[in-house]
């Protein structure tokens, strides 16, 4: 017969202690048991802290830090806090984060020490729009900061459209700085930038509904953005804002206006052509010399919207073609000057053009001979590759010297007016624009028009036009070694001066030279077909020419 074993009184409680140690033990590696916290909806008058011991916190609906006095109402949130923002169906039951309605008031979320911030949905099963986002407003938002954070699914729309996870709106010279951020699953934007002086960093601003950094005003510094799977555009700029924008990395761009003056260094495109992005001309030089690192898409180009230049600018060839898909103009109160890289492709829809110092100086260089690629052909075109009735390209009384060699000139001057063309050149006294081994082919009305200022052409094709290959109606064109042919009149002259050498005429269907007014100068060891004058006197004068046919 075997007896039960009976522990001792010793032993009983040495098993419960055991037992205890291993409960304190365990509760110790699970952590505190925190409960959250519900944060009163409304306006908050006097600073709070938000701590971890308290967090998550949860926000059912509006809530405004402003203070009622000369104080400022401040947020401060500190490192791992979790804030949890309720998805509603009205303003009053939705999670929302703002600043500086009623008074004063600024949000401190420097986590850049700890744990990040989480600013999120508090949905079982988040999505985009839960809660409309963190807001900062212009009547009395303060300097504020949110650094090291992520902040996902708010952007819900209200009466102005379209919402933000992140909306900056203080008075011009208040900073809001955002560094470190996560930024993502917003049903509008990412970040919106109205007005203040916003510092954006070391940041990545992804999968928004929309754009994914949308500044329409302020003075922005975006620092080490990393923009990408923003449906609509990484980035939309509008206004009249000034900034930088610097090592960021994009697939698209959007300019809305061509106000914007932003400095561009450092940027790298991934995809660039996947997503339409248009550019605006005062800023697109820029933005394409600013790029370091590019792949592209099949059919990626620079899309310029109507605009002038104000500053020098390059295009360069690293975005594809340029396309014009409005006028734009190079000219400012300071002389700019526009340089076109060999191997560049500028196209032009129908009824635009590209012109130069009309409403104050500018110059273009277009020299294929020199820069990077070269030697490479610079063609100027139609956008369908067609005659589709673009302008051309046309100096005013402000350009300044300039150069076009190397150059292609297809499909362009049909203004509506007879007399317009390809290549005009109306006025800017006492400077010289050269044209050298430019080919001017299949214009719908004209080749080359000078009606006023001076004109230095050599080694010019002029080929194909429907009206005339060259007019002179003003100024001075000297042209050497050149060839015109292929139009119903070679070359006309009215008046001005018309200085023509070693230049040949061919399959010109009525006349090579026509002169129809008192026009001055000298027509020079030329090979011509056929001569018609509709004038009785002229001071023209012929010498060493060959008359073929």
């Amino acid at each position: 017969m075997v007896s039960a074993f009976r522990p001792s009184r010793r032993s009983r409680s040495l098993g419960r202690l055991e037992t205890l140690l291993g409960l304190a033990l365990a509760t110790a590696l699970a952590g505190p048991a925190w409960s959250s916290t519900t944060v009163t909806t409304g306006r908050h008058t006097t600073s709070e802290t938000w701590t971890l011991a308290g967090s998550p916190y949860i926000v059912p609906g509006p809530v405004e830090f402003a203070s009622t006095n000369a104080t400022t109402a401040t947020l401060t949130i500190q490192a791992g806090v979790e804030v949890r923002f309720t998805p509603g169906t009205t303003t009053a039951n939705t999670g929302r984060l703002y600043f500086g309605n009623l008074g004063a008031g600024a949000l401190q979320a420097d986590a850049s020490a700890g744990a990040p911030i989480v600013f999120t949905s508090n949905a079982a099963s988040p999505a985009a729009g839960d809660w409309y986002g963190i807001d900062f407003y212009p009547t009395g938002a303060k300097a504020s900061t949110i650094k090291n954070a992520s902040i996902r699914y708010g952007g819900k729309g209200g009466a102005g459209g379209l919402g933000a996870n992140v909306t900056t709106n203080p008075a011009a010279a208040i900073a809001i700085t955002l560094d470190g951020l996560t930024i993502s699953d917003s049903a509008g934007y990412g970040v919106r930038v109205l007005t203040g002086t916003i510092s954006l960093s070391n940041s990545t601003v992804s999968n928004n509904g929309t754009y994914g950094v949308r500044v329409e005003g302020g003075t922005p510094t975006i620092t080490n953005v990393t923009a990408s799977g923003n449906p609509t555009n990484d980035m939309y700029v509008a206004g009249s804002i000034t900034g930088t924008v610097s090592g960021c990395t994009l697939s698209s761009i959007h300019y809305n206006d061509d106000n914007p003056s932003l400095t561009w260094s450092n940027t790298t495109l991934v995809n660039w052509g996947q997503t339409a992005s248009q550019l605006a001309p005062n800023d697109a030089g820029g933005f394409a010399s600013s790029v370091t690192s590019i792949t592209s898409v099949g059919g990626a180009e620079a899309t310029l919207i109507a605009g002038r230049l104000r500053k020098n600018a390059t295009w360069p060839t690293t975005l594809g073609p340029w396309h014009l898909t409005g006028n734009v103009e190079v000219g400012n109160a300071t002389a700019v000057t526009l340089t076109i890289n060999p191997g560049a492709t500028v196209t032009v829809d129908a009824s635009n053009y590209l012109y130069v110092g009309n409403t104050g100086p500018g110059a273009i260089v277009a020299d294929g001979t020199v820069g990077p690629n070269a030697p490479s052909t610079i063609t100027f075109t139609s956008s369908t590759g067609t005659r589709n009735g673009w302008f051309g390209i046309w100096f005013y009384a402000s350009a300044r010297a300039s150069t076009l060699r190397k150059v292609v000139i297809q499909h362009g001057g049909n203004t509506g007016q007879d007399v317009d063309a390809a290549l005009f050149v109306n006025g800017p006294a006492g400077q010289t624009i050269t044209i050298d081994d430019v080919h001017i082919t299949d214009s719908e009305r004209n080749g080359l028009r000078v009606a006023a200022g001076v004109v230095s052409a050599s080694n010019v094709t002029i080929q194909g036009a429907n009206g005339r290959g060259a007019i002179v109606s003003g100024g001075t064109l000297t042209m050497s070694g050149s060839t015109l042919s292929g139009a119903p009149y070679g070359m006309v002259g009215s008046t001005g001066t018309l200085n023509l050498s070693s230049t040949t005429f061919s399959a010109n269907t009525t006349h090579d030279v026509q002169i129809i007014g008192a026009i001055a100068g000298s027509i020079t060891g030329c090979t011509l077909e056929g001569v018609s004058y509709t004038v009785s006197t002229s001071p023209l004068t012929w010498s060493g020419n060959t008359f073929d046919g």
